[in-house]
């Protein structure tokens, strides 16, 4: 017998007995925001709104490791409202609050305007409460956070615990709602629109900033609205707005004196996704660009100039259109995928790469009666060529890895689809020195 449970999920079971069955889940289909982790994908619950309005609800956040979900829960947590989180190699987890500070999680420590020696400022003497709104490291393991509302807006926190605020000439520079770091250490933050809006880079070692807006010499970005910042394989800087999206192919002249502006990409005869609201962008292994929007996912080549996928809830299982954040698990490819209404991932044919063959799999292997999809081949050396032949060594198909990963629908060079038998896959680096040999059963 079978039953189907409204708070308890799945019982199954006989006269001797009954078991539970619960999907492992996250804590709420409110996620704000994700980030990939030592092979975890944290998710944050609640968030502030577009008008920067706090929920009433707060539910800690959840971490997805090894196909099962943990959920952390404001029970054990100082507090929620988490607006950012990120982890160091060698300085743990840490998550900032809009309202209540910077958490450290390995030992739940909690810094905000009320710790002595902190620099974090509150928004008001009334309510003393500490905006916080993005975190990040840089190379050197220093700790960053944005402070909303701060005439001090940026705060550095050594691994000595030593801190040291900046401040800005630009009074928008007051409100970040978020930030970014890229490989020159120059650190992006995203400016709250009711208060100017842009983005304000800054890099500490040449104490250099510089206002984008949608001025020409000054970024020409397609609106003072910026939803997402991301740096891609490249370390081009590629930007989200109310307006479509831009990029900047050379983020380390962005202090030039002369001027900067940032690049639209031509898509269909328009700039790309010109009447779209982009709300996330994220980056796989093969620089490809997944773009998030209130009306679905947009799958862009490394350029942004060759559609490769739309996916809507009218062809694929997204639980809605609005899309929320977006992020890659850039070793096994997956891509996670918040929406206003839950969340879903998807096997991506894309994986972080090397030099080397490491680790490759073969999903799925065997193929069975009825499978209709791609198989990947991921763990490849970077760009390596595939070849598949039958166990006789007829070659059947010929492909270039995405980054790490390759994909076969199962076909041969003439669209016909392959029959039962085993066929085998050769991959090699383009310059030949990396090799890999596998096999692959089709079952129809």
């Amino acid at each position: 017998m079978w039953i189907a449970d409204d708070n308890s999920g799945l019982y199954g079971g006989n006269e001797l007995g009954f078991q539970n069955f619960v999907i492992s889940g996250p804590a709420s289909n409110n996620i704000s925001k994700m980030y990939f982790f030592e092979d975890q994908i944290l998710a944050l619950h609640g968030s502030f709104n577009d008008n920067l309005i706090i929920p009433d609800y707060f539910e800690g956040f959840s971490l997805f490791e090894n196909a099962g979900w943990e959920v952390i829960s404001t029970d054990v947590l100082p507090f929620g409202n988490y607006m950012d989180i990120i982890g160091g190699s060698n300085a743990g987890i840490k998550a900032v609050s809009f309202g209540d500070g910077l958490l450290d999680f390995d030992d739940l420590e909690v810094t905000n305007s009320g710790t002595a020696g902190s620099p974090l400022v509150a928004a008001s003497s009334e309510d003393r409460s500490t905006l916080l709104t993005g975190v990040g490291f840089d190379s050197r393991c220093n700790l960053w956070v944005s402070n909303y509302d701060s005439p001090q807006p940026l705060h550095r926190r050594d691994p000595q615990g030593n801190w040291t605020s900046f401040s800005f000439s630009a009074q928008s520079a007051r409100f970040p709602i978020s930030l970014a770091i890229n490989e020159f250490d120059d650190v992006w933050m995203r400016l709250d629109p009711e208060e100017g809006g842009g983005i304000m880079v800054f890099n500490v070692e040449e104490d250099q900033d510089n206002l984008l807006t949608t001025a020409e010499n000054s970024g020409d970005l397609p609106s003072r609205n910026v939803t997402d910042v991301v740096f891609d394989r490249e370390g081009q800087a590629w930007i989200g707005t109310e307006q479509g999206i831009a990029f900047i192919p050379n983020p380390f002249n962005i202090f030039d004196e002369s001027g900067f502006d940032a690049i639209r990409p031509i898509f269909e005869n328009r700039f790309l996704l010109e009447d779209e609201f982009i709300t996330s962008i994220a980056v796989d292994g093969g620089n490809r660009k997944w773009i998030g929007t209130r009306n679905g996912i947009w799958l862009f080549d490394a350029s942004g100039e060759n559609l490769i996928s739309n996916y809507t809830i009218d062809n694929a299982p997204l639980p809605d259109n609005t899309i929320v954040d977006i992020e890659v698990n850039p070793f096994t490819g997956e891509i996670f995928i918040a929406t206003t209404k839950g969340l879903v991932s998807i096997r991506g044919a894309s994986t972080k790469v090397s030099r080397k063959h490491l680790n490759v799999k073969i999903f799925p292997n065997p193929v069975r009666p009825g499978f209709t999809g791609e198989i990947g081949i991921s763990g490849l050396a970077e760009d390596a060529i595939v070849k598949i032949t039958d166990i006789g060594g007829r070659l059947i198909r010929e492909v270039i890895a995405a980054g790490g990963t390759a994909t076969w629908d199962t076909r041969g060079f003439g669209g016909k689809t392959a029959e039962s038998g085993i066929y085998l896959v050769f991959s090699t680096s383009p310059d030949g020195d990396e090799t890999f040999v596998g096999k692959i059963a089709v079952i129809r």
